[in-house]
């Protein structure tokens, strides 16, 4: 009776596969003495509309692609043959093992059966109902590979945020054209390259998760951590035991963890996570130690599929990552340079989006957005009258004229009823710095330098509005312009990987200072530009090639040792999108 129990798994998807098949004929005995081929053939032209629906609720939604795959081989098998499964079935059965590597769950592709009934095989080319095991493997696996490739493409669910209007949506042709591209080249790699993103960001993540999996003990394994300020001692004692789990303090402790142990090893895990790195418990911190192993698998997992729903085609765009406080610059397909950011605070998040860089100001003025004016600026206001002249702020009235504002009644006002606008001077005292850089979005927000340069040398940075402030906004400023007119910022190698050494080459002499008016006149707007800073002139450079920016909220990411980071969910934006991955996962679990 065990025996039985143990083998139902192996019949429930064919089940469904015989009834299809058998409609039309007669089913004589134990035996259905038909060939694998023929019974393939069978199947895909007897496949009606009942048993679709049958399969389409057990959320084999993939049934037509089956279906198109065999079509388009003439109805031939690929992973048995009249002995036992062919060398090809162990390399996709290899494959689908390998799904978490990718941010995918194996237990979605149904490894386990597809393995056990490949270990009880006859000889008998025929199906019969004791030997349904070749036709369990043969499109049980198929199918999983379909499913599997499609997941690869688009994710195993479609989000409901407006960033990812332009997602890729698979089309059945290409996932079974290039299953069977594969299966004639005996190698796989081809499908998953052309299907998956072809971004360095999706690449690098992936890689870096390879090589964690290989490593990390994943497991659910955690235990409670209350906040410091409820339960000290309670938040101490499940720190201690969560920094265990996670590796930074030793399994083997007899002895209680004395302070001197504890903090050094929260400090690195405060590090290594883009923490505020002060050995305290704050809310942060302590609702990042919560994550068992496995919860920060999925954030690697949520994060490729925040990739494959952004459909990033560009090879030259600029990609702001929030939580781990960065702005790449990539530049065919290769990330160039990573510069420091300082983003929103939680209660003022910095927002994803799509836009273009156009444009970028030298000594700006500052709009103060009306909710900053009136809920931070209008109480110091009121207190101290002289606070508006000492930050170099202008009072604006609804004529766009300047108000002298020793002639306004200030206590009158409030944040329902103040009627001015509030405007910043240029200069290096405005919030802005030096320089601006514009793209166009409905938020309002844009990248600009800062006067508070200490900000960068801490590990959290969320710290603004919701704009972003940039470290090095010269350098990275002269990287746009270089960039438009064709420079690209790689090693000699890379360039010459690239074909594009001579081109660096005519730059690079540049930089000596060769005296030719050609070479000026590529990189006049740079020299302008510097010019321009150290003169105090506002004045406006133009991207003439527009450069893509797309700002996104991965909390895994790789750092700067080609390593998987995780870092913390400053907006808890992972919270629902891990809980919908986990119910899309059980949705596709037939049998395991």
């Amino acid at each position: 009776m065990n025996l039985i129990m143990k083998r139902i798994p192996f019949y429930i998807f064919t089940i469904f596969l015989f009834w299809s098949c058998s409609k039309n004929q007669e089913f004589s005995g134990s035996m259905y003495s038909i060939n694998m081929d023929n019974y393939i053939k069978q199947f895909c032209n007897n496949n009606d509309s009942k048993a679709k629906e049958k399969l389409i609720k057990l959320h084999y939604v993939e049934l037509n692609q089956v279906i198109d795959f065999y079509k388009n081989r003439n109805y031939k098998s690929v992973w048995v043959n009249e002995q036992t499964t062919t060398p090809l079935f162990n390399v996709a059965l290899s494959l689908l093992r390998s799904s978490m590597c990718f941010g995918l769950d194996t237990t979605m592709y149904a490894t386990r059966v597809i393995a056990r009934a490949s270990q009880h095989l006859s000889e008998r080319d025929f199906v019969s109902a004791k030997n349904m095991n070749k036709v369990v493997i043969e499109m049980l696996t198929t199918h999983s590979l379909i499913l599997f490739l499609n997941h690869l493409q688009a994710g195993i669910f479609r989000p409901d945020s407006a960033i990812y209007d332009n997602m890729i949506i698979p089309k059945t042709d290409s996932i079974t054209y290039y299953l069977e591209k594969s299966i004639q080249m005996k190698d796989f790699s081809i499908a998953v390259k052309a299907l998956s993103p072809k971004n360095p960001h999706y690449i690098e993540i992936q890689k870096a998760l390879t090589a964690y999996l290989a490593i990390a003990n994943i497991t659910n394994e955690k235990y409670p951590v209350p906040y410091f300020a409820k339960d000290s001692s309670g938040c101490k004692k499940g720190a201690e035991k969560m920094l265990i789990v996670h590796g930074y303090l030793k399994k083997d402790i007899s002895q209680p963890i004395e302070k001197k142990e504890l903090v050094p090893a929260l400090v690195k895990f405060q590090t290594d996570f883009g923490l505020r790195n002060r050995g305290f418990f704050d809310t942060l911190t302590v609702e990042t130690l919560r994550n068992s192993t496995f919860d920060l698998y999925r954030k690697a997992c949520i994060t490729l599929q925040r990739i494959r729903w952004s459909n990033i085609t560009d090879k030259n765009y600029l990609l702001v990552n929030i939580p781990s406080f960065s702005v790449q610059i990539v530049e065919e397909n290769e990330i160039a340079i990573t510069h420091k950011i300082v983003c929103g605070k939680p209660d003022h998040e910095t927002p994803e989006l799509n836009s273009r860089i156009s444009h970028f100001v030298l000594y700006p003025e500052w709009n103060v957005p009306h909710k900053i004016s009136t809920k931070e600026l209008l109480p110091l206001i009121q207190a101290n009258p002289k606070y508006l002249e000492k930050h170099n702020y202008e009072i604006i009235n609804g004529k766009n004229e300047v108000v002298d504002p020793s002639k306004i009644r200030w206590k009158r006002f409030n944040e329902k009823n103040f009627p001015y606008r509030i405007r910043q001077s240029s200069g290096e005292g405005n919030s802005l710095g030096i320089i601006k850089f514009y793209f166009n979005n409905q938020y309002g927000v844009y990248l600009h330098d800062t006067p508070s340069k200490t900000l960068f040398n801490l590990n959290y940075r969320a710290f603004s509005h919701g704009c972003m402030r940039v470290q090095n906004p010269f350098e990275f400023a002269k990287t746009l312009l270089e960039y438009n007119k064709g420079m690209l910022h790689f090693s000699k190698e890379k360039l010459m990987e690239m074909n594009r050494y001579e081109q660096q080459r005519k730059f690079d002499k540049y930089r000596k200072d060769v005296k030719s008016k050609k070479l000026q006149d590529e990189m006049i707007e740079v020299k302008k530009m510097n010019q321009d800073v150290l003169d105090v002139k506002k004045s406006t450079f133009f991207i003439s090639r527009l450069l893509p920016i797309y700002i996104r909220y991965f909390t895994a990411y790789v750092n700067d040792k080609k390593k998987l980071q995780f870092y913390p969910d400053l907006y808890h934006k992972d919270i629902s999108l891990i809980d919908s991955f986990n119910k899309a996962v059980k949705s596709f679990i037939l049998v395991n």
